[in-house]
């Protein structure tokens, strides 16, 4: 790896790490399950272990497991449909 890059990969992972405190001071959090920042107060949440990252042009699609779930959050889901968001009915 060239020092242009060893620069740019450090100054991104600095950036992130950054990010990251950024987002633990604004929000709450608490350590979930398998070690994961889980996020207070949203409606579900899922714990996923990474299958396969698969090259996409530019991009890449990560392709995870779902290990855990959790929908009992407070609130009602939102669809977006049609153009529109509408709320889920039992």
């Amino acid at each position: 790896m060239n020092k242009i890059r060893t620069a740019r990969v450090a100054a991104v992972a600095l950036a992130v790490a950054s990010l990251w405190t950024q987002v633990q001071a604004a929000t709450a959090w608490r350590e979930g399950p398998e070690g994961v920042p889980v996020l207070d107060g949203v409606l579900a949440r899922t714990v996923c272990a990474v299958v396969a990252r698969v090259p996409a042009g530019d991009h890449r699609i990560v392709l995870a497991e779902v290990l855990l779930g959790d929908h009992t959050g407070p609130g009602r889901p939102l669809v977006h449909h049609q153009g529109r968001f509408r709320a889920l009915r039992d």
